[in-house]
């Protein structure tokens, strides 16, 4: 069962809480005010009847309404293809699991940090813009992932007879589908809008709004701005030690074929083939290259170094505009060298930008 939610958790609808990604602890309220039916058929209806409604700013107000009384079940209804209880109902047949129970694990992230008694009213729309390439490309991937599982379990039989064990394994053939990404979705915002709290005061929030071909409007959270660059940041930050670990796991490779020189002294590679210090003569760089992007790709716009010695990367960092940067171990050590070898040494925090990094590094090599 665990199994089978966390894989179609992956492909989530939601980014951050609805209630403009404010930090709470209150504990999560279970309650779940909708009427359940067994009959696909009503499901359906109820489900259009809540987001066909012919322009976004009524489905809007309806899902903010939704969010703002917790109605669990309605806000799942308008996030997700119309025919989202039949996954619900597969789910609900692994023993101890009700409709409630299941509903709450896939509203968990939009629910999160919400105070179960915030009362907050739907103003105005603010702005909405059309939702650029990258976000709509991940807008469908999770609204068409959970689309193909459902499809999925229609076909195997339904709700009440798929094999749950089969469902977990196509997962991640699911993934793999080209189909997935062509999810019905025509057209998308990215949707600032103005709500008032119960004392009067007034916040701007959030939310993407998009509508699939005959299922009407749905909504997915929306991160601000600042979560986007916080996001965007961390992933940067993941990419660089994701290529760490593809070097390492090149030289590995490598030696295992007799090509690569363990005794060399510790050098600079670098993304930028024109740069590089003390690399040893008989290092293939376009072998380790192969091997090392077979791992993970670097990005076009990304420059990077590493500082290898032996079998490793001691020292790594990676810049997008060369000012700011990201670093492997960490953004507080420093390589340093004594009669001991190579290592890395906490320093206080300086700071140095991308090329300032670079020469420290080949300096340090010389010494």
């Amino acid at each position: 069962m665990k199994k089978i939610i966390a894989g179609l958790l992956a492909f989530t609808l939601t980014a951050c809480t609805f209630a403009g990604c404010q930090k709470n602890e209150q504990k999560k309220s279970e309650n779940i005010s909708a009427n359940k039916t067994d009959d696909v058929t009503e499901e359906k209806a109820e489900a259009e009847e809540l987001s066909e409604d012919g322009d976004y700013e009524t489905a809007l107000k309806e899902f903010a309404d939704a969010y703002a009384e917790n109605d669990r079940q309605k806000t799942l209804l308008m996030q997700n293809p119309k025919d989202i209880m039949v996954l619900v109902r597969a789910l609900v047949r692994e023993e101890g699991q009700t409709e409630d129970d299941i509903i709450n694990t896939m509203q968990s992230d939009l629910y999160e940090t919400v105070n179960s008694g915030e009362k907050f009213t739907f103003k105005r729309i603010v702005s909405a813009e059309p939702l650029g390439e990258d976000d709509m490309e991940d807008l469908k991937y999770a609204f068409g992932g959970r689309k193909c599982a459902i499809d999925y379990i229609i076909r195997n039989g339904g709700a009440e007879n798929v094999d749950l064990g089969s469902l977990a394994d196509a997962i991640g053939e699911i993934e793999a589908e080209t189909e997935i990404y062509e999810a019905g979705i025509e057209e998308a915002y990215y949707v600032i809008y103005e709500a008032e709290n119960a004392d009067g005061d007034t916040e701007e929030k959030t939310v993407i709004m998009f509508h699939v071909k005959d299922d009407g409007w749905k909504a997915a959270v929306a991160p601000t701005e600042s979560e986007k660059l916080e996001r965007e940041d961390e992933e940067r930050g993941k990419q660089l030690d994701n290529i760490v670990r593809a070097i390492n796991t090149a030289i590995v490779e490598m030696d295992e074929q007799g090509k690569w020189n363990s005794e060399a002294a510790p050098f600079v590679i670098s993304s930028d083939a024109s740069m590089g210090h003390n690399i040893p003569s008989d290092l293939d760089r376009e072998l380790f290259m192969e091997r090392l992007t077979g791992y993970t790709e670097i990005p076009e716009d990304m420059d990077c170094f590493f500082v290898i010695d032996e079998y490793s990367v001691v020292y790594g960092c990676g810049t997008y505009d060369g000012d700011t940067c990201y670093y492997y171990p960490s953004e507080d050590m420093i390589p340093v060298i004594d009669c001991s070898g190579i290592y890395n040494t906490s320093e206080p925090t300086v700071k140095r930008s991308y090329d300032e990094l670079y020469g420290y590094c080949c300096e340090l090599l010389d010494k």
